[in-house]
């Protein structure tokens, strides 16, 4: 017969030494109930048999507070007509001890990155303790599940001190739209979330569909770093914008911009180079284009401007070779006039020609002849977060300001040799293209020195152009025919820019700190007013216009007498902009002056549109090429017998080889972007030839009129 078994559950109130059982059974489970709040009581459990009874170790456990009981009333004294003083005792039976308190502290975002935390330390109002504090800690919490071996939370100590007069601290280095648990004095802890918006300038892709419709695409963030974004797609009017402003062939740069084309559109691990290109540009410093091998880029290959003299840099590997022209005067290049460029590369000597008259040689050190593989061939520019790692001084240094311009007639060398093929750069190829315009778009016929504020933008420029101080005088041209184009200034308030200026014509804008007064004078208006508390700090005058800016110039502090007056070059101090353009503004007056910058949402115009098919009266777009075709008058519907494509270079000369003699044919023209007949003119002279090709010489003959439907036949 086995022994019978049962079980004794008993605890004792510490305060009072009162036993008391709260389970005899067979049972291995039970409640203790009737327990005091917060109360410590030892409980005791017995396994009883037949035999006797064993117990365990004693075990120590403090039951839950409760809300405190018989809290007397407080006593009231009145003060006053408006004003009572009350006074009360603690609670008879609290149920819990005297808390320490800590009020939560004050979270609020600086940036996407980055928090104040602030507290109170005054005692009774953020602070009840039971003593006195030595020590305030700014914790952080964490909590992960990644790594299995850590612990699933730890707290990180972010910042401590014993100074009850520091009741702030800023947390930086966090990731954006995270929650973050703080805790100070390691007491009470409270969760944040902080918020920032989501400020995402996608660079959309354009794709004309016909003469009034594109199609818009962009990518979404690599990182949201908040909630999914809500896409707002807005066609903007762009400040000082004229639609009918002729164009010229070329692809336009305004400035931190740029194309990637893939690594193979260069020759990779060849022992030559050939670059051929025309530039135009008012900038100082560009960089062309430029190649880097992968990894440590010891090799490498750059066109660019420098100081207005182009260069052709290179490094067949560990001897880096500027070669500049060396005939030419010491000319520059920057005058806004068209320039051609060859570069080319025969082992480890490099020449460039320039005009087609100036040359210059340079030869490598190196005993490699070798450039290998590339990482991509950019034209324009750089990314603003690539990174050089080559670091040269003098001729060989790279530039790394994007070039502001227009660029034409690129073409790369494919084969080794005096007669070796060139091929035109293929804009199509792009891999990618940031801020720049698209090839097909032109460039400006004229322009005029300044930097051209798109709206909706900003010019960032180098710290070092404006220290500040207590006195100092800003002055600079600009013209808009924005309605709503304001110029913000930091030292308090904002000057807008009224009807009145939004003609498109030129004003004189000054500005002249003194001590603490800061006066501000557009033309005939004038204005005081007091700001900034006459301080020594630099204060940045931010611009937020659209429109032109020019002849900036910045008086720095000192004795009258000792002031230097700095004319500012806006594009060489520029470090960084957003829908501005660099390379000059618009000579002409907008046809729609004192508009507003926000027209409707819809398509954001980045650049015109692929042209469509143009009245007689007007033609929009740009020719880059002429087609000359010859068809059987007998069978005009039947496709072409031969045709000829002519670029726009200026010749309107054609020639139409392999026509049969004494044969009636048709010919017509087309461009780009309308189909044209050849008349029957005088102006338009017809060369016989007994062989059998054709030649028209158009001379300066109009290819827009409305031509549409008649033919020109002639024997031949």
């Amino acid at each position: 017969m086995e022994p019978q078994l049962w079980f004794v559950l008993s605890s004792i109130e510490s305060a009072s030494g009162e036993r008391t059982v709260h389970h005899i059974g067979l049972s291995t489970e039970a409640t203790a109930a009737g327990l005091k709040p917060f109360s410590l009581y030892t409980f005791i459990l017995e396994a009883c048999s037949t035999g006797g009874c064993s117990s365990t170790r004693p075990l120590s456990l403090r039951t839950a507070p409760a809300p405190p009981s018989h809290q007397p009333p407080p006593r009231v004294d009145v003060t006053g007509p408006h004003a009572m003083r009350l006074t009360w005792e603690p609670p008879e039976k609290p149920n819990g001890t005297a808390p320490e308190f800590v009020s939560p502290p004050k979270v609020s975002a600086m940036s996407s990155s980055s928090l104040r935390v602030s507290w109170n330390s005054t005692e009774g109002h953020g602070v009840i303790a039971r003593g006195t504090v030595t020590e305030y800690r700014v914790n952080m919490v964490t909590e992960q599940s990644n790594n299995p071996n850590a612990p699933p939370v730890f707290s990180q100590v972010l910042h401590q001190t014993n100074s009850s007069a520091e009741t702030t601290h800023v947390v930086e280095g966090l990731r954006p739209y995270q929650v973050s648990r703080l805790m100070v004095f390691k007491h009470r802890d409270k969760a944040f979330i902080y918020k920032y918006l989501l400020e995402y300038r996608a660079f959309c892709l354009l794709r004309p569909v016909n003469d009034t419709v594109v199609h818009v695409e962009w990518s979404p963030p690599a990182q949201l770093n908040g909630p999914p974004p809500i896409y707002q797609v807005e066609r903007t009017d762009v400040s000082l914008s004229d639609p009918y402003e002729p164009v010229t062939r070329g692809t336009r740069f305004p400035g931190s911009s740029y194309y990637r084309f893939p690594g193979q559109t260069l020759p990779v691990n060849t022992d030559y180079t050939g670059i051929q290109l025309s530039f135009r540009s008012r900038a100082a410093d560009g960089l062309l284009l430029c190649a880097f091998s992968p990894g440590g880029q010891e090799e490498f290959l750059a066109l660019q401007i420098q100081n207005g003299r182009p260069y052709f840099l290179f490094d067949p590997q560990d001897s880096a070779v500027a070669v500049g022209v060396q005939d030419d005067g010491h000319r520059r290049y920057d005058d806004g006039e068209w320039h051609s460029v060859m570069a080319t590369r025969h082992g480890a000597v490099g020449t460039i020609i320039v005009d087609h008259q100036y040359q210059g040689r340079a030869g490598a050190s190196s005993l490699s002849s070798i450039i290998g593989e590339n990482t991509g061939l950019y034209v324009g520019g750089l990314p603003a977060d690539f990174t050089v790692i080559r670091q040269h001084l003098g001729d060989t240094q790279m530039v790394r300001k994007g070039f502001s311009g227009c660029l034409r007639d690129v073409k790369l060398k494919h084969t080794a040799g005096p007669s070796g093929e060139w091929k035109a750069l293929d804009w199509s190829t792009a891999v990618e293209k940031v801020a720049a315009y698209e090839s097909w778009e032109g460039c400006p016929v004229d322009s005029e020195d300044g930097v051209h504020f798109l709206g909706h933008g900003y010019l960032e420029l180098d710290g070092s152009i404006f220290s500040g101080g207590r006195n100092f005088d800003i002055t600079m041209e600009f013209r808009t025919d924005q309605l709503n184009a304001i110029l913000v200034f930091t030292y308090s308030n904002d000057m807008w820019v009224g009807l009145s200026y939004c003609d498109g014509d030129w004003n004189q804008l000054s500005l002249a700190k003194r001590g603490n007064v800061i006066s501000a004078a557009i033309s005939d208006w004038e204005e005081q007013m007091t700001g900034g508390g006459g301080g020594e700090g630099a204060g940045c005058v931010s611009i937020r216009l659209g429109g032109c800016l020019r002849k900036m110039t910045v008086q720095s502090d000192g004795a009258p007498q000792r002031r230097v007056v700095h004319t500012v070059n806006l594009s060489a101090a520029s470090r960084y902009s957003v829908r501005v353009h660099m390379d000059g503004c618009s000579p002409g007056h907008s046809r729609f002056l004192c508009r507003r910058e926000r027209l409707s949402v819809g398509v954001q115009r980045l650049g015109d549109a692929r042209s469509g098919l143009p009245c007689a009266a007007f033609h929009r777009g740009l020719i880059d090429r002429y087609e000359l075709r010859a068809y059987q008058r007998d069978d005009p519907d039947a496709a072409p017998v031969v045709e000829a494509i002519h670029l726009t270079d200026g010749n309107h000369t054609g020639l139409l080889s392999g026509l049969t003699p004494a044969t009636r044919y048709v010919a017509h023209g087309f461009n780009l972007v309308r189909r044209f007949s050849l008349l029957k003119r005088a102006d338009i002279k017809k060369i016989r030839n007994p062989r059998g090709p054709t030649i028209l010489r158009l001379g300066k003959a109009s290819l827009l009129q409305p031509t549409e439907g008649l033919r020109m036949s002639d024997e031949h």
